[in-house]
């Protein structure tokens, strides 16, 4: 079950300091991998330099545009119940929160919590333990999302 926005904060799993690799803006260094733990996050997945990005080269710009807007929760209930063993785990979490990031930010904040809604009933529904059909049931779910229509 998805969890309320009042909990969703509490259930974070910080994966937005996990999915992204991180470069060093002026040199271009590989400051993080992709799925590495980002080494600011504390034991509860909270960022000890949210407030100070500007003076961490790469985070600043790396990480500012993902702000939550909810979507990082409700990915981050969906992966738990992926098992670990499926190799593209990664690449499917990494998918859905692209996907539905570009997708709320052209939204208005009504119409965000709409697709979020949606989205949460669709991933809730979507069988995780068998690995041939949720590679596809995941694309089927991004496409739904990506050409999400509001009713008139």
């Amino acid at each position: 079950m998805i969890p309320s926005s009042v909990t969703m904060c509490e259930r974070c799993d910080g994966l937005c300091c996990r999915v992204y690799d991180i470069f060093d803006q002026t040199t271009w260094r590989l400051v993080k991998r992709a799925w590495d733990k980002c080494g600011y996050l504390d034991v509860n997945n909270r960022c000890r330099i949210h407030t100070t990005r500007d003076k961490h080269p790469g985070y600043s710009d790396s990480c500012s545009i993902y702000d939550c807007l909810e979507w990082w929760p409700i990915v981050t209930s969906f992966a738990r119940r992926i098992p670990e063993d499926i190799p593209q785990k990664f690449a499917i979490i990494s998918s859905l929160l692209e996907v539905i990031r570009l997708k709320l930010t052209t939204l208005s904040e009504e119409n965000r919590k709409i697709v979020l809604l949606f989205a949460a009933r669709e991933l809730n529904s979507l069988d995780t333990s068998n690995q041939e059909t949720l590679l596809l049931s995941v694309k089927v779910v991004r496409t739904k999302i990506e050409h999400y229509k509001f009713d008139d």
